[in-house]
This record gives structure tokens, C-alpha cells and sequence, in this order.
């Protein structure tokens, strides 16, 4: 693209020199005027650097509005590559609207023309790659969304796999591959962080660790690459997704411990789970800097979140103290019953007086269980008046 003649157009354009510019482009006066030629030529421009900058969706309407030049001019490479770069962008565009399928259309459309073009440059082997890639992924949140998990691990292993053809054409010392590198490797990270995070709501503990342990080695290339990425919204996203990894597999230590030994949070554990929190509500910001592309990232932050959060109420309140005021409740209840029964049958005498205590004490019971035999001076006290009425 440096050596095309749009390109050359582009910097003649922008030091005033019109004319020229259109005579590289071989675009007469017939064909377009200065000014429609100036407006086109500046939004292809703008579309051009928009898509360098990984703003593929901002591009969208700069390439739409660029369209009659691209399709009068005489570069060759243009007239293939913008249409390509506006159909994935539209794809995007459907893929963040919700239209899986119709992303995934589009994508597959990029996909077989670049595998035309794969001849000519590998790069368009690289990017077809990443782009049947990103269709399986929408498919697979598709149907991750309405609870089609067979469905949606399917999809994932085809992206997975297509990641790892994409693999062995990357140069680890070609700074242009490492945005690739970053989404080869961050893919199997991201999938086993959401697999483990079914698993723990469902109280799975041991598989969602597992899951985890089994990327370990695509993690430490995940972090290699994401460390040598310039800022963008790929190193955010891959950031963030790297802080969900290693809070998640403390989260679940700490749901570990809790089952194991079947105890309430330590004071360690909660700290840890605090500090969980703290280190997603950062993920999230990091996240939410990527754009449209950081938003699922931030929605299965904020599940984690609301799992931490949880995770710390039901726990605040101890065994011993659930259990007191259990009884309590169960106690008063009861109590209630029982004098209402009195009021109605009202007992007399001896009869009376030994069936109100005799339903204290049942309520002490049934409140506290074998925890009322801290009662027994209430009861001996019980027993004693009933003599002394009986006498």
C-alpha cells in the first residue's frame, strides 16, 4: 500500500496539489469534480488510517463514502482491498449489533477472498486466518448466549484449531505479527476462563481449576506478546483478560478452601476476595478502553464481581450465628401457636399452668434442639411447681 498509487495520491492531495493527484489516479474532470474528488480522496484517507489504527468499525462510512473513486480509479490494489476491508468492518458492525450470523456471513465472504489473494501477499493468508477465527467466536457467543454450551464448544475448538494454522505462518520477530500472536494465544485463555467460570457457579470446583491449569502454557506466551504490543485496544482487552485469569484461579482457591474444610471465610480468605474485586473493577476500566470490543470482557467482569460479592454476604453472618437465630425464630413461632391454642381451649388450675410450661418447653426445643438444655433450670423450676399445685 505505501508504493500504490493511492497512496501517493493521498500526499499529493494533502499538500494542495489536486490536479495531480487525479492525474496519478488517472481520474478525469469528466469523471469527477475537484471537489467531489477532494471529499472522497480524504474519507478513503480517513478510512485507510481508521483500519491501520484497529478502528475497523469507524472506517465503515469513510469507505462507503469513498466508493465512486475506488471504483473509477487505477489502483488495482485498492479496488480489491476496500472491499474487502468494508464487508469485515460491516461484519463487525452486525457482530457488536447482535447479528451473529449476519457477521458471520460477511465474514466468511473476507475469508474466501483473501484466501484468493493469499498468492500474492501471506498477509492475506494471515488476516483470512484471524477472520474465519472471529466468525467461529461469533458463533460460539451466540450460542453461548442462549445456553447452547455442546453447540458453543464446538465453534470454539474450530477457532482454536484455525489459531493454530494461523501460528506457524506468524514470524515470533516480526513486530506486525505480534497483535496476532496476542489473539492466538488469548483465545484459549479466554475460553477456559469462561468454561471455569460455569464450572464454579456451578460449584464444580475441581474442573474450573483444572480448566485454568490446562492454558498455563498459553498464558505466559499471552503475557510475552501482550508486553510487546503498543497501546491499543488488543493490549487492553489482552490485559484485562490476563488480570481475569489469575483473580479467578484465587477465587476459586478461596471457594476450595470453603469446601474442603467446610468452615466460614478466614480472615485471609476474605482479604483475598476483596482483593479480587478491587483487581476486576480495574480489569474492567482497562476493558471498557478497547471500545465495542472490550464490552464482553466487561460483562463477564461484572459476573465474577457480582459471584465475589456474593461469595463475602452469604459468609457474614457465621454458622453459630445462623443457628441462633434460627432457634430464636423457630422458638417464637411456636410460642405464638401454642398460646393461641391456650386461648382457645383455656385449661384450668394445675392443668393450666402445666400446659403453658410444658408448651414453653417444647417451643425451647423445637426452637434449639438439644441446645435447650441450657434451660434445664427452667424446667426443674417447671417440675417443682407442679408438685407443690398437685399437693
Amino acid at each position: 500500500m505505501n508504493d500504490s498509487t493511492a497512496s501517493i495520491a493521498i500526499d499529493l492531495l494533502k499538500k494542495g496539489e489536486v490536479k495531480n493527484a487525479k492525474e496519478i489516479l488517472e481520474i478525469s474532470d469528466a469523471e469527477m469534480s475537484d471537489e467531489k474528488f477532494i471529499r472522497q480522496l480524504t474519507s478513503l484517507s480517513t478510512a485507510l488510517e481508521l483500519s491501520a489504527n484497529d478502528k475497523i468499525i469507524d472506517s465503515v462510512p469513510h469507505f462507503q463514502s469513498s466508493n465512486d473513486l475506488v471504483e473509477i480509479c487505477n489502483d488495482q490494489e485498492i479496488k480489491i482491498l476496500v472491499p474487502i476491508l468494508l464487508q469485515y468492518g460491516q461484519g463487525i458492525t452486525y457482530l457488536h449489533s447482535g447479528d451473529t450470523y449476519g457477521a458471520y456471513q460477511l465474514f466468511q465472504y473476507v475469508t474466501t477472498s483473501l484466501n484468493q489473494l493469499a498468492f500474492y501477499d501471506a498477509t492475506f493468508k494471515k488476516f483470512a486466518l484471524s477472520t474465519q477465527a472471529g466468525a467461529a467466536i461469533a458463533i460460539a457467543r451466540t450460542n453461548l448466549n442462549i445456553g447452547n454450551l455442546e453447540e458453543a464448544q464446538k465453534w470454539m475448538a474450530n477457532a482454536e484449531s484455525t489459531y493454530d494454522e494461523l501460528l506457524k505462518l506468524l514470524d515470533t520477530d516480526n513486530p506486525e505479527d505480534y497483535g496476532a500472536f496476542v489473539e492466538a494465544f488469548g483465545l484459549p485463555v479466554e475460553v477456559s476462563i469462561v468454561w471455569a467460570s460455569i464450572d464454579l457457579h456451578a460449584l464444580d470446583v475441581e474442573s474450573s481449576m483444572n480448566r485454568l491449569k490446562s492454558v498455563n502454557s498459553k498464558l505466559k506466551n499471552l503475557k510475552l506478546y501482550t508486553d510487546k504490543l503498543t497501546d491499543g485496544s488488543t493490549k487492553n482487552v489482552s490485559t484485562s483478560v490476563i488480570i481475569i485469569y489469575e483473580n479467578l484461579y484465587n477465587l476459586i482457591e478461596v471457594v476450595n478452601d470453603l469446601f474442603e474444610e467446610n468452615k466460614e471465610l478466614s480472615k485471609e480468605n476474605l482479604q483475598t476476595i476483596k482483593n479480587v474485586i478491587y483487581n476486576l473493577t480495574n480489569a474492567k476500566e482497562i476493558a471498557l478502553k478497547a471500545g465495542e470490543r472490550g464490552h464482553g470482557t466487561a460483562s463477564l467482569i461484572n459476573q465474577l464481581i457480582r459471584y465475589s460479592k456474593n461469595l463475602i454476604s452469604t459468609n457474614s453472618v457465621g454458622k453459630k450465628e445462623i443457628n441462633k437465630f434460627a432457634g430464636l425464630i423457630a422458638f417464637l413461632s411456636f410460642i405464638i401457636i401454642l398460646l393461641l391454642v391456650n386461648y382457645v381451649f383455656q385449661p384450668e388450675q394445675v392443668l393450666g399452668l402445666g400446659y403453658f410450661f410444658g408448651s414453653l418447653l417444647l417451643s425451647l426445643i423445637i426452637g434449639y434442639g438439644f441446645g435447650a438444655l441450657k434451660f434445664m433450670p427452667l424446667i426443674n423450676t417447671y417440675k417443682e411447681t407442679l408438685k407443690d399445685l398437685k399437693n
